[in-house]
């Protein structure tokens, strides 16, 4: 951490002696105290990816700053759900004080069902207080494989004779 700034605390304390000579102690504390700045910024890094099915997605967390900071990381589904097309393998990460990225992978679930190109949404959030988030959020697109409309032939009209 590194220090902003200094600032001296004091405070008097006055102690009285009632006898026939009046006799006053004052006694000064001082005491320096360093305000230090603790600001750490999280985020993703990208705002959206794309990825094919049966693949891994490896998404960036990054950090700016010097201290410890554990991030959260949730998911919303869209077309793609969650455990169908989509795993993800741990919701919390930490990265020390050291770290300044650390990646998490999220399994693209490979189906035999056509289904077309699919999204969902990763959210990422911290709870610490002086962490800030910025990238909080990326849309990932899943290209299905396994089949599509190209591969099929498209019977527009037919003649029996």
């Amino acid at each position: 951490m590194n220090p902003l700034c200094y600032v001296m605390l004091c405070s008097h304390v006055v102690i009285i002696q009632s006898t026939s000579k009046v006799t006053t102690f004052v006694t000064h504390i001082c005491s320096f105290v360093a305000l230090v700045s603790v600001t750490v910024t999280v985020g993703l890094g990208s705002s959206f990816y794309t990825v094919n099915e049966g693949t891994r997605l490896p998404i960036k967390i990054h950090k700016q700053g010097d201290s410890p900071v554990t991030v959260n990381i949730s998911t919303v589904d869209n077309t793609a759900v969650f455990m169908r097309d989509y795993s993800l393998p741990t919701p919390t990460i930490t990265l020390t004080a050291a770290e300044i990225e650390k990646t998490i992978e999220v399994d693209i679930l490979n189906d035999d069902d056509y289904e077309g190109t699919e999204n969902f949404t990763v959210t990422i959030q911290t709870t610490q207080p002086n962490a800030i988030t910025s990238q909080s959020q990326a849309t990932v697109v899943i290209n299905d494989l396994t089949g599509s409309l190209n591969s099929y032939i498209i019977i527009t009209s037919l003649k029996v004779f």
